[in-house]
């Protein structure tokens, strides 16, 4: 998800003076996250990744998420598929290099979102998981990261009740967020289910992403949200465009858990070029 790419600071320094290429941002007030677990024909995923690099089959994959397993598992013909992950984050705040981005409106706030595939280098190897699609609801930070060299798209981003009302008149209690993506329309529209449960220690994820010039950026994300809940809802795609056929073709679709409250910061190091 390297995504919140600001003017890019000198070298951080370490404990004990050395220099390091880490870079660092802070993400403040999550309002929601959570990722979605997909399987995408190979095809289409060697179609989306950067030269060098390979689809993972499922049944080759490590840590495949139960989900996925389940589907593999029970329906032979997806093996072969690749395992994929939409994350996306809805912040009050979003802090990159000396760039600070906000918005407190009960409707507005700063999403920034991966999509990523799991791949492997052609020619060391490796099983990773590679962001093919970064994203960002905020000009200024898309611009920034551009500037950086690391390619960031820009969307559209909402939230806010699902506009609708029941036999008796009764407006919907659920939620709607709400992204698009070129041609492409992503809407969750559900709440949280059951009783939330405090989130004990941080929540950790990392992947790769190449930058503008050929180099590969790899990205930590460390969130400490406050709770952590299950959903109850649908996710729909919309559109025609390769991203939406992808997302569509998935036989499964599981979202969750949804995370709330708290805040975080990725960490991306510069790389070896290919």
């Amino acid at each position: 998800m390297a995504i919140l790419a600001g003017p890019r600071p000198g070298p951080l320094t370490a404990q004990g003076g050395n220099e390091t290429e880490d870079l660092i941002w802070r993400l403040e007030g999550l309002r929601i996250g959570y990722c979605v677990q997909l399987l995408v024909d190979s095809a289409a995923a060697a179609e989306e990744l950067p030269a060098g690099f390979v689809p993972v089959r499922a049944d080759r994959a490590p840590a495949l998420h139960p989900a996925l397993r389940s589907v593999v598992e029970g329906q032979p013909e997806f093996l072969g598929w690749t395992p994929s992950r939409l994350c996306v984050y809805y912040l009050d705040a979003v802090e990159a290099g000396d760039i600070r981005v906000t918005n407190k409106s009960l409707r507005k706030s700063q999403m920034i979102g991966v999509w990523s595939l799991t791949a492997a280098d052609a020619q060391y190897g490796g099983p990773q998981d590679l962001a093919v699609e970064l994203l960002s609801g905020s000009g200024r930070l898309v611009g920034a990261a551009t500037r950086a060299g690391i390619p960031v798209r820009e969307v559209r981003a909402s939230m806010g009740k699902v506009p609708s009302v029941d036999d008796d008149g009764v407006p919907s209690t659920d939620d709607r967020y709400q992204f698009k993506r070129g041609k492409t329309l992503v809407t969750w529209d559900g709440r949280p289910a059951g009783d939330s449960a405090a989130v004990e220690g941080a929540v950790e994820s990392g992947w790769s992403a190449e930058g503008r010039r050929g180099e590969l950026w790899s990205a930590r994300m460390v969130l400490s949200p406050l709770t952590r809940r299950g959903m109850v809802g649908s996710i729909r795609i919309e559109g025609k465009d390769g991203f939406a056929k992808a997302l569509k073709a998935s036989p499964i679709r599981f979202v969750g858990p949804l995370y709330q409250g708290g805040g975080g910061e990725i960490k991306f190091s510069l790389g070896q070029g290919k």
